[in-house]
């Protein structure tokens, strides 16, 4: 039984206005979620073997303060296909991920965490906030062989649920 975690970005800022998309940081509140997060997950013992992430900063900042907050070294490999590429890039993705790795966290964006986790995975929500994480039991033994349809979520955690 493998884990995979999909988690959206914490919330980002728009205090920089002149900054493109990929290049906005993590707010304020963005910052207190990953704690909030990271606590939830550290008290369920779900550690990454392994982070798929988001070329964005935002992307980027999440992941390595989920670590932080973790204290895990995990390995983070950043992919531009976790940046509005669409869920079937995820997949591909996560298809290439070695199967040695048993928790799997994979760090992207809506719309495509909503098509992943609302219409793929069935879960019954009008939207996944920012620093939503879907924890998921897989049954595969590689993720060369992984499909969304043998992953079943065990569990939604979302930041103002836990505060």
């Amino acid at each position: 039984m493998k884990i995979v975690v999909f988690i959206r970005h914490a919330k980002s800022s728009w205090e920089y206005p002149e900054l493109a998309d990929w290049q906005r940081p993590v707010a304020k509140r963005g910052l207190s979620d990953i704690m909030t997060i990271a606590s939830a997950l550290k008290r369920r013992e779900i550690i990454p073997d392994l982070v798929l992430c988001s070329t964005a900063l935002r992307a980027k900042q999440t992941a390595l303060g989920l670590l932080q907050q973790l204290q895990s070294h995990t390995e983070v490999q950043y992919t531009g296909q976790l940046y509005f590429e669409c869920e079937n890039a995820i997949y591909n993705e996560i298809r290439k991920t070695k199967p040695q790795v048993n928790t799997l966290f994979v760090v992207s964006h809506n719309p495509d965490i909503n098509a992943i986790v609302l219409d793929d995975l069935g879960v019954q929500a009008d939207n996944i906030p920012t620093l939503g994480c879907v924890l998921c039991t897989t049954n595969t033994g590689s993720w060369a062989n992984w499909q969304i349809a043998d992953t079943k979520v065990f569990e939604v955690l979302m930041p103002k649920k836990l505060h």
